[in-house]
């Protein structure tokens, strides 16, 4: 059932409830603002898929729909606000927004442990990393290469020990697409790349920029830190790449809110 809603306020401004049914708040405890048509069903429509698949009830247990409502507000964990990422990225950029602050997008060192550039070729996932990184590795065309992993934790100890580094003119075909994102986008970019374990910068830069799809990011995710194919993946293994997808499909909507220039969403125009 549903536990996120929104009440209308006027046209095309809506309030988004929490699961308490009280107005949504971020991770500071800060109401949410009112937002558009697009927006707010959006967002609760992410958060209520979440919370289908989080809290159903176990399989062979029959429960009335009260009880099942009452599970869920005594579960409340929060998952589902940590799993959205439209709610991590609404929420942060109403922080910004208030501070009057913008949003750097550190990237350049990052990618020296990207993965993206740093396939482990010998090992029997090579071809897979291959594989399903070429979408990622086709915006570099020629340029791509691959340097080896990087087993260093820093930059002084990949010069002590001549580990070879990202060459200039990879960053540069990079450099062109972090100018022109948004501070959406580049808040965006800081949130994937934390969830996914800094596996890679350079895969959610390319993603938000649209020149890859959901599940370019996710196959290439799943093929660098696990070795697998999730093309090839049990219908019960698929569910949380499936998951995750959805979720990036979600965040992809809000994102097209600030391209629009909806002036509900937080730090629009900035």
């Amino acid at each position: 059932m549903k536990i996120y809603i929104r009440k209308e306020i006027n046209e095309n401004t809506f309030e988004v409830l929490g699961s308490d049914g009280s107005t949504l708040k971020n991770h500071n405890g800060k109401p949410y603002p009112f937002l558009s048509e697009n927006i707010s069903r959006n967002l609760i429509g992410d958060l209520n898929a979440i919370c289908e698949i989080r809290y159903k009830p176990e399989e062979g247990i029959e429960v009335t729909e009260e009880a099942l409502y009452n599970d869920v507000l005594t579960r409340i964990s929060e998952q589902e606000l940590r799993e959205s990422f439209s709610y991590c990225l609404l929420s942060t950029l109403m922080e910004y927004e208030e501070q009057q602050m913008d949003a750097e997008l550190e990237y350049e060192d990052q990618m020296e442990w990207d993965r993206l550039f740093r396939l482990n070729i010998s090992s029997d996932t090579g071809s897979l990393e291959l594989n399903k990184t070429q979408k990622a590795r086709d915006f570099f065309n020629d340029k791509w290469k691959n340097f080896g992993l990087n087993y260093y934790q820093s930059l002084e100890e990949m010069h002590e020990n001549e580990v070879e580094f990202i060459s200039d003119e990879i960053i540069q075909d990079i450099q062109p697409l972090v100018d022109s994102m948004d501070i959406s986008k580049r808040v965006a970019v800081n949130i994937l790349y934390n969830f996914f374990e800094y596996f890679s910068i350079t895969i959610p830069i390319l993603w938000v920029n649209g020149k890859i799809t959901d599940e370019d990011f996710i196959s290439s995710y799943w093929s660098l830190e696990f070795g697998i194919d999730i093309t090839e993946m049990e219908e019960e293994d698929y569910e949380q790449p499936r998951f995750l997808m959805n979720r990036l499909l979600y965040l992809k909507t809000i994102l097209w809110g600030y391209d629009w220039k909806d002036e509900t969403l937080p730090c629009c125009g900035f």
